[in-house]
């Protein structure tokens, strides 16, 4: 028997369906332990929490302020694991950015979500808790993680420094280097072993760095995506924005033409003291493009081999912690999410 605490944050995983609108109930998200019940037994002891309840489109990095109370204190006591459910909108961010504050949890802490809510028949929010819980059992690995079924009905387990976003058509998950980290199988976590990241590097990591952080939301992170026809004229920082992500196309170029106003954005940024950051480097001495050693000179920093996801949750936290330098930070692969230079 494991001792489990559930932390329920709302989302389609928590949420019913009332007409043709979907909303988080508060008694509907702590409905889904006695689920997991009635359809396998009681065979573990749980403790449920709910610091929030919020449908996860309208979630803020503060929002995560609450959560990470949560697992801060379950931290410090018995659990032999934690499983978060969440909104799958933004299951990705928040994931990505515990996975790098979390590097040092020394039991499994979980993230799942559901694409439907949990009344529905199409819902795999059921499978996603009972993936979690087998994870768990398992103890084969500490840290965060992210398990969601696939429409294959594969329970997929998910670094999440690696995982991207929803897609809009199928609600599926995927993963920046194209491998997920294993899955759960008849009652059994199993490694992929085409992983980059292999079960092996995940035990015996080093962790120390995240160990050192405090996190609290005061510092704004704008994240822009480049796309034909983009106008930087557009964007305004405001007083607490401290650093701009720009992803870049996937040759680490932008426009740099007078219409696309980039090349003036990054001024106006420097004049302000906000960093503009470049993602979707693949590496630290490949040759550039003309329009990449231009940007690079006019004050962009780039980050290498790092998802839009991951790189976003890094600066968030970089920029919303004292306790290192943010440049010393940035430049640690914290939780796997950097990968190999090509």
């Amino acid at each position: 028997m494991k001792k489990i605490l559930v932390i329920l944050t709302g989302g389609t995983i928590g949420s019913c369906v009332q007409g043709e609108v979907i909303s988080a109930k508060v008694e509907r998200s702590a409905e889904i332990v006695g689920r997991y019940e009635a359809l396998y037994g009681k065979q573990d002891f749980y403790e449920v929490v709910q610091p929030i309840n919020e449908l996860s489109e309208n979630l803020q990095p503060g929002n995560w302020e609450p959560i990470m109370e949560a697992l801060d204190e379950a931290l410090k006591k018995d659990y032999d694991g934690i499983i978060v459910t969440h909104g799958s909108d933004t299951l990705a961010y928040t994931s990505a950015f515990m996975a790098l504050r979390y590097a040092y949890a020394k039991i499994p802490v979980v993230f799942i979500a559901a694409n439907y809510p949990l009344d529905d028949e199409r819902s795999n929010g059921m499978q996603n808790f009972a993936g979690a819980v087998t994870f768990i059992h398992e103890q084969v690995a500490t840290g965060v993680y992210t398990i969601y079924e696939n429409m294959n009905s594969e329970v997929e387990v998910f670094l999440p420094t690696r995982m991207l976003g929803s897609d809009p058509y199928f609600d599926q998950y995927q993963n920046f280097d194209r491998q997920v980290f294993g899955w759960i199988k008849d009652n059994k976590f199993v490694a992929n072993g085409k992983c980059p990241v292999s079960l092996e590097m995940v035990q015996n990591r080093k962790s120390d760095i995240a160990e050192k952080l405090t996190f609290e939301y005061e510092n704004e992170v704008l994240f822009i995506q480049t796309y034909l026809g983009i106008n930087f004229k557009h964007y305004k920082c405001t007083e607490r924005t401290k650093a701009v992500l720009i992803w870049l196309y996937h040759s680490a170029t932008g426009p740099i033409n007078e219409e696309a106003g980039l090349v003036d954005f990054i001024k106006e940024c420097n004049k302000s003291g906000i960093q503009v950051y470049g993602a979707s480097f693949k590496s630290d001495h490949m040759s550039f493009y003309q329009t990449t050693h231009l940007l690079l000179q006019k004050g962009m920093k780039p980050m290498i081999n790092i998802s839009s996801v991951a790189a976003y949750a890094k600066l968030v936290l970089a920029y919303n912690q004292k306790q290192i330098n943010v440049e010393e930070l940035l430049g640690n692969n914290i939780f796997f999410e950097n990968l190999e230079n090509i």
